[in-house]
C-alpha cells in the first residue's frame, strides 16, 4: 500500500522498461466485425512489414486453441470450450483477436498488425439480446443456443391480481443501459517468458491467477502447475473484467512459439474488446403500487 501511494509501485507497464533489449512486443490484429464466417487469414504483407519477427495465427497454437469456462452449471447448455485464443472458424464479436504480431518495437508490432488481411463471409450482427434469442436467429456459437443457459426463478405469491385491480396504480416500460466497460488507468500489460526449468511463466495483472491458469493451460497444450506458471503483478484498480483472462492465453502461445532465451514478450491488449463486463442490458419492468403501499413487481432483464 504504502509502494502504491507514494507512486513507487512497479506495475505491468513500469516493466517493460527492464526488459531485455531484445524483448518482442506484441500487436493483436483485430476483427472489425462483429459476426462473420472467417475463409482466410493473409499475414505475408505484415511479414514483410520493418522490425517484424513472426506472425501468428491460430495454426500456430500447440493446444487446442480454447480458453475453457471451467465455471460450468447444471444451467448451462454449453461444453465451456466455446472460447477461442486466436479465432480460428469465426468472428463472434468485434474485437477478437485473429493474428499476433511479434516485432521489435511496440510501434513496429501495430503498424504491421494493420497489414493483416481477413478474407470473411459476414453473418448477420445481433447487437442486442432480443435480436440474438430471435427465433429465426442462427447460433453465433455453433452447437450452442444462443440463449445459452436456464435462468433459475424463485417467486413468492401471484402478482397478477394486483395488476389488474383498477384500484391500484400500475406502470410499465422498458429500459437500457449502455456497456460500461472497466477502464482502468493501469493498462493491461503482460509478458512471458520460459524459464529455466523450461516453464512458460506469464505475468499479468489477473486476480485469479490459479483460476487462469486452469483456464488457459489447455488451450496453449500445457499442464499446470506442471509447465506453466502465473505471476501476479502489482495491480491497481481492475475491477472484475480482470477475473476473465485477456491477454494472457495469447502471451502463452507467442512465447511458445517464438522463445529464445533472450527474448521476453510483451503484450498491451485492448481489454474491453474483450472482456466480457460491463456489458448492456434491456429490462422489462411491470411495477404496481397497491392500496396498503406496498408494491409488487414482475420483471425479465437480458444481458
Amino acid at each position: 500500500a504504502v509502494a502504491k501511494v507514494t507512486g513507487v509501485a512497479e506495475f505491468g507497464a513500469d516493466a517493460a522498461y527492464r526488459m531485455p533489449p531484445d524483448t518482442l512486443h506484441l500487436a493483436l490484429a483485430q476483427a472489425k466485425v462483429s459476426h462473420a464466417i472467417i475463409k482466410g487469414i493473409d499475414t505475408s504483407e505484415a511479414e514483410k512489414m520493418p522490425g517484424v519477427y513472426r506472425v501468428l495465427t491460430h495454426k500456430d497454437v500447440k493446444g487446442k486453441n480454447r480458453i475453457t469456462g471451467l465455471i460450468t452449471f447444471p444451467t448451462n447448455k454449453g461444453d465451456g470450450w466455446e472460447r477461442p485464443i486466436l479465432n480460428d472458424t469465426k468472428v463472434f464479436q468485434y474485437g477478437d483477436a485473429l493474428a499476433i504480431v511479434c516485432a521489435d518495437s511496440e510501434a513496429n508490432a501495430r503498424a504491421a498488425a494493420e497489414k493483416v488481411k481477413f478474407d470473411l463471409e459476414l453473418l448477420p450482427e445481433y447487437m442486442s439480446a432480443p435480436e440474438a434469442m430471435a427465433p429465426d436467429a442462427i447460433e453465433i456459437h455453433p452447437g450452442t443456443p444462443n440463449v445459452y443457459y436456464d435462468q433459475n426463478e424463485a417467486k413468492g405469491g401471484e402478482t397478477q391480481p394486483f395488476f389488474d385491480d383498477p384500484g391500484n396504480v400500475v406502470a410499465e416500460g422498458s429500459f437500457y443501459t449502455q456497456r460500461q466497460p472497466h477502464l482502468p488507468i493501469e493498462p493491461d500489460v503482460g509478458y512471458a517468458y520460459i524459464n529455466d526449468q523450461g516453464q512458460v511463466v506469464i505475468h499479468s495483472k489477473s486476480v485469479g491467477i490459479h483460476l487462469h491458469a486452469l483456464m488457459i493451460a489447455p488451450g496453449l497444450g500445457l499442464e499446470f502447475p506442471k509447465d506453466l506458471v502465473m505471476v501476479q503483478n502489482t495491480t491497481g484498480g481492475t475491477f472484475g473484467y480482470k477475473f476473465s483472462p485477456t491477454m494472457e492465453a495469447l502471451l502463452g502461445v507467442a512465447v511458445l512459439v517464438t522463445y529464445s532465451p533472450q527474448n521476453g514478450l510483451i503484450l498491451l491488449v485492448i481489454a474491453f474488446l474483450i472482456s466480457p463486463f460491463g456489458l448492456p442490458k434491456l429490462a422489462f419492468w411491470l411495477l404496481g403500487k397497491v392500496q396498503s403501499l406496498k408494491f409488487a413487481i414482475q420483471d425479465r432483464v437480458y444481458g
